[in-house]
């Protein structure tokens, strides 16, 4: 645009005129920019037909439900099979049985599904969603599953802090995926809650190995000070005092998400709770 206004600028022409000119142009090239995209989504529909990552049926255009954005990626009847968590006090009190005395650093606890292993034809699970997210490059869905999760939070009261922290991958993996899934859930979140979204007030440090099969006390050495002090201007003062939100994608034991608060805490942190999308 600026192009455009420099040549124009370069042109003893009435000031109407010019303005007639640029925005006639601009207007243009919004529409065309518009009708770009509508062929591309067409052409990628014929070419990629949508399916539902739960049960593989096509997904029609223009089709929704009750879950909003998540339509684009769910089937109506898959989403409504998918089986919530239990109650916070009920999920933080499982969680608190994986630690001792006063290890447990997270002060609440949520989820929005509970995970169950899919068996067979059965599409009532949200890991293939998850894996998507996480493995496929699915960056919208975090957003997407976020707002869903930001929804409950809302509806438990749990939107009083200070700012929402995605739990951290090192930077290396963050490399080799090309982003954090947690943050786009996060961002999800914020959309609903209004809240700020905080990546650099902590960060890992230590490149830990996979989680899928290590026993409870195999992770929690995995993740123990794996999580340190962040790079972003006056980290410390920010934090201190702070009430914040972590977040990730799913809870199994609450090794990552408790090492991860109980940097946060020491730092100087007040409180600190958590949400995932979901409990294993």
């Amino acid at each position: 645009m600026n192009f455009f206004r420099e040549f124009f600028k370069n042109f003893d022409c009435k000031s109407e005129i010019y303005t007639f000119v640029v925005n006639f142009t601009l207007q243009n090239l919004r529409y065309n920019k518009v009708m770009l995209r509508l062929l591309y989504d067409s052409f990628l529909g014929m070419l990629a037909p949508r399916k539902c990552l739960a049960c593989e049926s096509l997904i029609p255009e223009n089709y929704s439900h009750g879950s909003g954005g998540l339509a684009e990626y769910i089937c109506g009847r898959c989403f409504d099979r998918l089986p919530p968590a239990p109650h916070p006090h009920d999920i933080l009190s499982g969680v608190a049985k994986n630690f001792q005395g006063d290890t447990l650093a997270i002060h609440s606890l949520a989820a929005r599904f509970q995970r169950a292993e899919r068996i067979g034809s059965d599409s009532s699970s949200i890991t293939p969603l998850l894996y998507a997210l996480k493995y496929h490059g699915m960056q919208r869905l975090g957003r997407l599953l976020g707002q869903e999760l930001g929804h409950l939070l809302l509806v438990l009261g749990a939107n009083a802090y200070d700012a929402i922290i995605p739990v951290p991958i090192h930077s290396a993996r963050e490399r080799e995926r090309g982003y954090n899934q947690s943050k786009h859930i996060a961002d999800g979140i914020a959309d609903i809650l209004y809240l700020p979204v905080e990546t650099r007030w902590i960060r890992r440090h230590t490149y830990t190995l996979s989680q899928t099969n290590f026993s409870r006390e195999e992770r929690k050495q995995n993740v123990h000070r794996a999580f340190m002090i962040g790079k972003a201007k006056d980290a410390g003062a920010q934090i201190k005092g702070s009430s914040v939100l972590l977040v990730d994608d799913i809870l199994t034991t609450g090794a990552t998400l408790n090492a991860c608060a109980m940097t946060l805490l020491e730092l100087g942190a007040r409180r600190v709770d958590a949400a995932t999308v979901a409990k294993a």
